[in-house]
Protein backbone atom coordinates (compact mmCIF):
# COMPACT_ATOMS: atom_id res chain seq x y z
CA UNK A 1 0.00 0.00 0.00
CA UNK A 2 1.51 3.23 -1.19
CA UNK A 3 1.54 6.23 1.87
CA UNK A 4 -0.36 8.73 1.65
CA UNK A 5 0.72 12.37 2.25
CA UNK A 6 -1.02 15.85 2.04
CA UNK A 7 0.84 19.04 0.49
CA UNK A 8 -0.27 22.20 0.18
CA UNK A 9 -0.40 23.47 -3.31
CA UNK A 10 -1.73 26.78 -5.33
CA UNK A 11 -4.12 26.72 -8.14
CA UNK A 12 -2.38 29.15 -10.38
CA UNK A 13 -2.39 29.37 -15.01
CA UNK A 14 -4.30 26.18 -14.83
CA UNK A 15 -1.73 24.34 -12.75
CA UNK A 16 -1.11 22.97 -9.21
CA UNK A 17 1.57 24.32 -7.96
CA UNK A 18 3.11 22.76 -4.64
CA UNK A 19 3.88 25.62 -1.85
CA UNK A 20 6.77 23.69 -0.65
CA UNK A 21 9.27 21.04 -1.46
CA UNK A 22 7.84 17.94 -2.93
CA UNK A 23 9.90 14.55 -3.32
CA UNK A 24 8.72 12.54 -5.90
CA UNK A 25 9.56 11.44 -9.70
CA UNK A 26 8.93 13.35 -12.92
CA UNK A 27 6.30 12.04 -14.53
CA UNK A 28 4.51 10.36 -11.25
CA UNK A 29 1.01 10.28 -11.37
CA UNK A 30 -1.49 10.69 -8.60
CA UNK A 31 -4.64 10.96 -7.19
CA UNK A 32 -6.18 14.51 -5.73
CA UNK A 33 -8.41 15.73 -4.15
CA UNK A 34 -9.38 19.24 -4.01
CA UNK A 35 -10.97 21.06 -0.86
CA UNK A 36 -10.89 24.51 0.47
CA UNK A 37 -9.05 25.22 3.81
CA UNK A 38 -11.43 27.59 5.40
CA UNK A 39 -9.81 28.60 8.75
CA UNK A 40 -7.24 26.30 8.55
CA UNK A 41 -3.49 28.15 8.80
CA UNK A 42 -1.35 27.20 5.76
CA UNK A 43 2.66 27.81 5.62
CA UNK A 44 2.08 30.76 3.84
CA UNK A 45 -0.17 32.23 6.13
CA UNK A 46 2.55 31.48 9.04
CA UNK A 47 5.07 32.79 7.35
CA UNK A 48 3.29 35.91 6.46
CA UNK A 49 2.51 35.98 10.21
CA UNK A 50 6.08 35.40 11.33
CA UNK A 51 7.63 38.57 9.20
CA UNK A 52 4.75 40.71 10.75
CA UNK A 53 5.71 39.87 14.10
CA UNK A 54 9.04 40.43 13.89
CA UNK A 55 8.38 43.79 12.04
CA UNK A 56 6.71 44.95 15.98
CA UNK A 57 9.05 46.53 18.06
CA UNK A 58 10.80 45.28 20.58
CA UNK A 59 9.66 45.96 23.91
CA UNK A 60 10.11 44.29 27.64
CA UNK A 61 7.97 44.43 30.44
CA UNK A 62 8.59 44.77 33.56
CA UNK A 63 6.26 42.14 35.26
CA UNK A 64 6.81 43.76 38.80
CA UNK A 65 5.67 47.09 37.45
CA UNK A 66 2.73 45.58 35.53
CA UNK A 67 1.44 43.47 38.89
CA UNK A 68 1.39 46.69 40.90
CA UNK A 69 -0.66 48.45 38.43
CA UNK A 70 -3.10 45.17 38.15
CA UNK A 71 -3.63 45.02 41.86
CA UNK A 72 -3.40 48.88 42.25
CA UNK A 73 -6.77 48.85 40.42
CA UNK A 74 -8.55 45.96 41.53
CA UNK A 75 -8.46 48.19 44.98
CA UNK A 76 -10.05 50.92 43.22
CA UNK A 77 -13.06 49.53 42.02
Amino acid sequence: MAKSKMIEVVYEDGVFKPLGPVNVNEGEVFKVTVGEQRGILTSRDLEHLRALLESLPKTTVDLNKLNVLYYDSKMRH
